[in-house]
């Protein structure tokens, strides 16, 4: 064990003596990690990793991060990173949510109510990829994993894909729905 202190281990790391890294690893790694398991159990040796990772970066790339305290700040940063990965974890859609799909859809009310040639041409009238989704998911009925590895995207991409494509397909069907006399009077304003 180095007999330095933490604020001689930083200065010495700052000069550029990386065994100083080394010596503040062994002697505060296990007491991160368990403080790390308070915060988030299932990502805590990630977390002691990137906080170790943020405190040498800072330490030897600029003038903050600790000067002699160690331990304390490596616990705010470990604390920070949490919060912020639990909070980035809280924004990913989740797959139950994805599944649920509007029954008053586009789709839905232009095969019972409108005709198909209505349907078709708002269809056509759609980027590619967003007819390539709706055919696959609506008419042949592909899984959404399968239609991912046919487009080489990812699963929850192909539902915020399906639900654009939707929307542009309700869009454009309600479009052609308008009377041309109507459609006509708006062009001239």
């Amino acid at each position: 064990m180095d007999p330095r202190t933490d604020a001689e281990l930083l200065r010495a790391l700052r000069a550029g003596d990386v065994r100083a890294y080394d010596a503040l690893w062994l002697r505060h790694s296990k007491a991160a990690l368990r403080y790390a398991h308070r915060r988030l159990a299932s990502r805590a040796e990630d977390l002691v990793s990137e906080a170790f990772l943020a405190v040498f970066q800072q330490v030897t790339t600029t003038e903050a991060g600790p000067q002699f305290a160690f331990r304390s700040y490596l616990t705010s940063v470990v604390r920070n990173l949490a919060i912020r990965w639990r909070k980035e974890a809280e924004q990913l859609v989740q797959l139950g949510e994805v599944e649920q799909i509007d029954e008053r859809d586009a789709l839905s009310i232009a095969e019972r109510d409108g005709d198909a040639t209505a349907v078709l041409t708002a269809l056509q009238a759609l980027p590619e990829r967003w007819q390539q989704v709706l055919w696959l998911a609506e008419v042949a009925e592909v899984s959404r994993p399968e239609i991912a590895r046919q487009l080489g995207i990812k699963p929850n991409a192909v539902s915020q894909l399906q639900r654009r494509a939707r929307a542009g397909l309700r869009i454009q069907w309600l479009s052609g729905q308008i009377p041309p006399a109507l459609r006509d009077e708006e062009e001239r304003h």
